[in-house]
């Protein structure tokens, strides 16, 4: 200070001596005085700190000034004084209601200010005089209610606005005047009612608008004229009923419009006819009932398109006719009720396509040729009774298909060749009674299969062949009495599997125990044998294994999942002459969940009977239940080796006869035995099958078939019990002529 040059200019000794005291005290202090947040974020940047002791030099040295999140409630003027090279001053989510004056003096390099998420209730005008280089102004989240005229006076540099989050209610038409390098204006989360016209006038330069989430009903005509060069338009949720004419007239570089969630009944002819470059349309939460024809004409670029939850009745033919760049169309959720034919010809790159929750009752044929590179096709609930032959032909890149909650009654035979790359299929809550046997045929990556709630009665045997990726199978709420054979051989990968509710259910996964071929040298000592359940494997089924009168290499044998049979088998040795057994022990299904219930519904797992080893003549495992069969022709087929074992021969040779085949006649072919009713009366006849091994050794076994005639119910009860007794007293009189003795026969 220049205490001689003040005194010249006539200013008194008691000043003078009170200005230098001053400067003296503010020399002693340093930035002690400053609010101790800010204070102590400036002395964080300097080693060895003392208030006291920070010089201007080092003010002017800093950069950037963090103050987030730390309990500020005030600030004081002269906080950052000093600061003059200060590039970025952040104090959001703090607790405060008021800026005082001349808070940001001197802070002309100042490029980014935010004060978002705070409790600001006003910003008088003058509150950022002299920011001339400020590019980035964050507000949001405020109690802010008005913007004081000129609030934005002298920002020339400002790029980005936020004021979201606030309490306006109203702009003036002046508010962003001078803003002419605004880029991104964000004034979304407010209460604003109207736009003034000429509210964006001379922001040539802007190329973001978000003003989502107020309470606008109109627009004014022409308020987006001369904004040529902005890319995003967000006015979704709001209150918006109409569009004014030609809405978007000159926007040739909007890329995209977010107008969904409003109260639209209708668009405006040509409203989008000169946002060329258009990329993605957001029409969503309207009440639109209608499309003009045309109304996406010229839109070449347009990727994205949701006109979904709105009240459409009907899509105009030819209407996506430019849009050949689609690659996701959404009209789930209206009120269509037919699809015109080539309603997507030529969108060749379309990748998702959802027309669920409408009123469709057919696809026309070919509807979805042109759709190369589809992945996602949903069309569940509608009102579809039935599909076109080939109706997915050439999407050979779809991946999920889902048509659940429909009518469908059938499924063409080749309906879906051709899906190579199907990874779900979804066609659950439908009306299906039957599958076609090569249903799945050539879907070697499908993973989830769900025809959960429909009528189906049967599985075709090798409905699921070829299908190794498979994971989820839910067929539960069907008409199924019983499960195929190898219905879980192949998919290695199975963790979902759900059949309850059909009327088999629970349904057997049955393992028994097999034999296995040992050298003839160690025949009479030593057996082997492996675990074996016809329907395959669902999950990783091990089992304990127990052996009566010999010792086996192993306690447990496991059938591993996708597969029929262990893969490894257990060595017996037989320690005397007495009879071997072997048996499982049935394992647990799986406790894990899915879906909030057990991954493993409907299934239970049970073993057979125990397997006798070293046993040198054929055996009878179980009694052949006596028969009913019709009249004139009827047939019933059984498979005997369910009911005839023989250790030593891979298979036996069976003879049948009938007692009275002027009753019924029985043959053998290939193992089975057909029998076959004779004339039009009732009667009973006794089969005899006996079952012959390579050496010569054979057994025999009887049962009755009864020929049904029209007759009561009551009085075929009566007859029926006395035939069955007659004919079981007869056996036992003629093998006690005989002398015979037979093994027991197993019991089931």
């Amino acid at each position: 200070m220049n205490v001689a040059r003040l005194a010249r200019l006539g200013i008194g000794v008691s000043i003078l001596s009170f200005l230098v005291l001053s400067a003296d005290v503010s020399a002693a202090t340093g930035i002690c005085d400053r609010t101790p947040q800010v204070r102590d974020k400036i002395l964080e940047q300097f080693s060895d700190p003392d208030c006291r002791d920070i010089s201007d030099e080092n003010l002017a040295s800093i950069k950037i000034l963090e103050l987030t999140d730390n309990d500020i409630v005030a600030l004081k003027a002269g906080d950052f004084a000093g600061l003059s090279n200060l590039r970025a001053l952040n104090f959001p989510g703090n607790q405060l209601t008021s800026l005082p004056d001349g808070l940001f003096d001197g802070l002309a390099r100042l490029q980014q200010l935010r004060i978002n998420n705070n409790e600001l209730a006003s910003l008088p005008a003058g509150t950022f005089d002299g920011l001339t280089n400020l590019r980035s102004m964050l507000m949001g989240n405020n109690r802010l209610t008005e913007l004081d005229e000129g609030l934005f006076d002298g920002l020339p540099a400002l790029e980005q606005l936020f004021f979201g989050g606030n309490l306006l209610t109203r702009l003036r038409s002046d508010t962003f005047d001078g803003l002419s390098n605004l880029q991104w204006l964000y004034f979304a989360g407010n209460q604003l009612a109207a736009l003034p016209d000429g509210l964006f006038d001379g922001l040539s330069n802007l190329r973001g608008l978000y003003f989502f989430d107020n309470r606008l009903t109109t627009l004014p005509e022409g308020i987006f004229d001369g904004l040529v060069n902005l890319q995003i338009l967000s006015l979704q949720d709001n209150q918006l009923r109409g569009l004014p004419d030609k809405p978007f007239r000159g926007l040739s570089s909007l890329r995209q419009v977010r107008i969904y969630g409003n109260r639209l009944a209708a668009l405006p002819d040509g409203a989008f006819e000169d946002a060329v470059r258009l990329r993605s349309l957001l029409l969503q939460d309207n009440r639109l009932t209608g499309l003009p024809d045309g109304v996406f004409a010229g839109l070449t670029e347009l990727s994205t398109l949701h006109l979904q939850r709105n009240r459409l009745t009907a899509v105009p033919a030819g209407v996506f006719a430019d849009a050949t760049n689609l690659k996701e169309l959404d009209f789930h959720a209206n009120q269509l009720t037919a699809l015109p034919d080539g309603s997507f010809d030529g969108l060749s790159v379309l990748e998702e396509l959802h027309f669920f929750e409408n009123r469709l009752a057919a696809l026309p044929d070919g509807l979805f040729n042109d759709l190369a590179s589809l992945q996602e096709l949903h069309f569940y609930d509608n009102q579809l009774t039935a599909l076109p032959d080939r109706p997915f032909h050439g999407l050979s890149s779809l991946v999920e298909l889902d048509l659940h909650a429909n009518a469908v009654v059938t499924i063409p035979d080749r309906a879906f060749n051709g899906l190579s790359s199907l990874a779900r299929l979804y066609l659950n809550d439908n009306h299906l009674a039957a599958l076609p046997p090569a249903a799945f045929q050539g879907l070697s990556r499908l993973q989830v299969l769900d025809f959960a709630n429909n009528r189906i009665a049967m599985l075709p045997v090798g409905i699921f062949d070829g299908l190794p990726l498979l994971r989820t199978l839910r067929f539960q709420g069907n008409q199924l009495t019983a499960l195929p054979h190898g219905l879980f051989t192949g998919p290695t990968g199975m963790r979902w599997v759900w059949f309850h509710d059909n009327p088999g259910a629970p349904f057997p996964l049955t393992v028994n125990v097999v034999a296995r071929d040992v050298p003839a040298s160690q025949a009479a000592r030593l057996a082997r044998v492996a675990a074996e359940t016809a329907t395959g494997a669902p999950f990783d089924m091990t089992m304990e294994l127990s052996v009566t009168g010999g010792v086996a290499d192993r306690s447990t044998v496991l059938i591993s999942r996708g597969t029929s049979n262990s893969g490894q088998t257990a060595v017996i040795t037989r320690v005397d002459e007495e009879p071997v057994w072997a048996s499982l022990a049935p394992p647990l299904l799986p406790a894990r969940r899915c879906g909030g219930e057990l991954c493993y519904r409907g299934l239970v797992v049970a073993v057979g009977d125990p397997l006798p080893l070293f046993q040198t003549e054929p055996m009878a495992v179980e009694q052949i239940a006596d028969q009913e069969v019709g009249l004139d022709g009827d047939t019933v087929t059984l498979n005997l080796a369910r009911y005839f074992f023989d250790i030593d021969s891979a298979s036996l040779a069976y003879v049948a006869t009938s007692s009275d085949p002027a009753v019924a006649t029985v043959a053998v072919t290939r193992g089975t035995a057909t029998i076959t009713s004779v004339g039009d009366t009732d009667g009973v006849a006794t089969i005899t099958v006996s079952a012959t091994d390579n050496d010569g050794s054979s057994v025999e076994m009887e049962f009755t078939v009864t020929i049904l005639a029209e007759i009561t119910r009551s009085r075929w009860r009566d007859w029926r019990l006395a035939a069955i007794l007659a004919a079981r007293e007869a056996r036992t009189q003629r093998a006690e002529q005989s002398g015979a003795v037979r093994e027991p026969v197993a019991e089931k």
